[in-house]
């Protein structure tokens, strides 16, 4: 089969095919059967990642497989993974994020499961019951100011979590 479709990352281009990135995907499904851009020129920009992130998505669309790079990327591929609705390689993903939490990267990994968790809160709640055991720790952590100033709401669910 013939590609008839290319996915773009930075200066990298992925030859593919659309029937793959439609089955695959709402998200593709959804751009390139309407009348946008990407349907009408046949390419596809990923602006908001790199290339690497892209490639290990690939992967996973063509083989449904979760590619090696989930462990050398899952922030990223978590992003994309929510973006264009790929729920396997989302858990996949989430699953490699919380098995690394350490009290210097809880609040952004809360920040980040929260960002990307398409309303999911299996992954936040157990971010929320890690730093609840490791308080103390946290508070005092670089990070734990900017987190209070600018993501009110999930110091609320570490605060209402805290207090029940």
């Amino acid at each position: 089969m013939t590609c008839d479709y290319t996915v773009t990352s930075g200066s990298r281009e992925f030859p593919c095919h659309r029937v793959i990135l439609r089955a695959r995907s709402r998200v593709f499904n959804s751009g390139i059967t309407v009348n946008m851009l990407e349907g009408t020129e046949g390419r596809w920009d990923v602006k908001d990642s790199n290339p690497q992130a892209v490639d290990a998505m690939m992967k996973h669309i063509y083989t449904g497989d979760i590619p090696e790079e989930v462990k050398l990327r899952p922030l990223e591929l978590l992003q994309l993974a929510n973006q264009y609705e790929l729920e396997d390689l989302e858990e996949a993903t989430r699953d490699i994020i919380l098995t690394r939490l350490t009290v210097e990267n809880a609040v952004t990994t809360l920040i980040e499961i929260d960002r990307y968790g398409a309303g999911k809160t299996e992954g936040k709640d157990q971010v929320i019951e890690f730093i609840k055991k490791h308080a103390k720790a946290d508070v005092e952590s670089e990070n734990w100011e900017h987190f209070v100033n600018n993501y009110g709401t999930l110091v609320t669910n570490i605060v209402s979590a805290v207090t029940n």
